[in-house]
């Protein structure tokens, strides 16, 4: 009795672990719930990226309209978008559509646009080529504006709500000089320098203004790809950042954000277009925009864009890609 006694005693509890099949088990669980877990986390970010970019959308399309009721007779509508010298810069340096948005809501300094009829007269008497509102801006008399700070109006977007950055501070176009070499020679070194407003992906929010007056006209093109076209939009707007091509010429080309070509990029074959090649062209700028329940509901007859009398907002969302289905846009088919 001593000796089982102390036998018992002596003996070591049993420890328990799991076996090499039950561990197995457990990773594969673990790995399964991974799976599952990961990519809904990255949807719904990215869902909620979305829906901070839409409120972005909504705020400068508030201060669009804001800006249409109190300069309407400044800028015969809402602000233009079209590509053209900045005026408030020596020599030529362009704006696109992105770049005006920015210049007409905010101001050159976002303290407010200068209207041209708050500016001296003398000050719009023979104004230097390409560089007439050189002064509108100065905090300070100048020379050429002796009362110093012109009245101001809005700013008609909160600065805080939204992101700006220069072209040229983007990612995959950093450093000093933005446009280096190649095709991009067709615009000019200073046009990566005026800021844009970004969506939550980093991308800018591209800006388009309809031509009220050829929006009344039944006969206008729905689009055209200069303003010399005669169509209600433009879609050198903003050629600096989709790229601006027919086929394999470009005027301008795509920005590469990383992610390659954006469908935007190409107007199509003919300009302006006809409905046999948008109907066959569904990469493009003619048919992105195209008011597709008119066009079907008219047996493919009428081609006029979506918003005619009003201005389209797009951002490229996550893939960076302009002219694909995951685009923020305030088209509203």
């Amino acid at each position: 009795m001593l000796w089982a006694s102390q036998c018992s005693s002596a003996r070591t509890p049993r420890r328990f672990a799991f076996t090499l099949v039950e561990l197995l088990t457990v990773i594969a669980i673990i790995s399964l719930l991974i799976g599952i877990l990961v990519p809904s986390l990255s949807k719904a970010r990215d869902q909620a990226k979305n829906t901070k970019t839409s409120s972005t959308l909504a705020a400068i399309s508030s201060g669009l309209e804001m800006f249409q009721n109190e300069n309407d007779q400044e800028t015969r509508g809402y602000p233009p978008s079209l590509l053209a010298d900045d005026p408030t810069e020596e020599g030529q340096q362009t704006l696109f559509g992105a770049q005006t948005l920015v210049r007409y809501l905010m101001g050159k300094d976002t303290d407010g646009y200068v209207p041209r009829r708050n500016v001296p007269r003398d000050m719009l008497q023979n104004p230097a080529q390409y560089w007439e509102q050189r002064d509108w801006y100065a905090s300070e008399p100048t020379p050429n504006n002796p009362v110093g700070k012109i009245g101001r109006v809005g700013p008609y977007l909160d600065g805080a709500a939204v992101k700006l950055a220069a072209p040229k501070d983007i990612p995959n176009m950093s450093g000093t000089d933005p446009f280096p070499s190649g095709p991009r020679q067709a615009t000019d070194t200073t046009s990566g320098v005026q800021p844009v407003i970004l969506d939550t992906f980093g991308y800018p929010v591209l800006y388009y203004r309809a031509n009220p007056l050829r929006a009344q006209n039944t006969a206008a093109a729905m689009a055209t790809r200069y303003a010399e076209g005669g169509g209600i939009y433009n879609m050198a707007d903003n050629a600096l950042f989709t790229g601006l091509c027919q086929g394999t010429q470009c005027d301008f080309p795509w920005w590469d954000f990383g992610a390659g070509e954006h469908p935007l990029k190409d107007f199509g074959p003919t300009d302006p277009p006809t409905r046999q090649n948008i109907a066959n062209d569904t990469k493009t700028f003619c048919y992105y925009i195209l008011n597709q329940q008119a066009f079907e509901s008219t047996n493919r007859q009428s081609l006029v864009p979506v918003r005619k009398d009003s201005f389209i907002l797009i951002t490229a969302g996550k893939d960076g890609l302009f002219g694909t289905k995951d685009d923020v846009n305030n088209l509203q088919r």
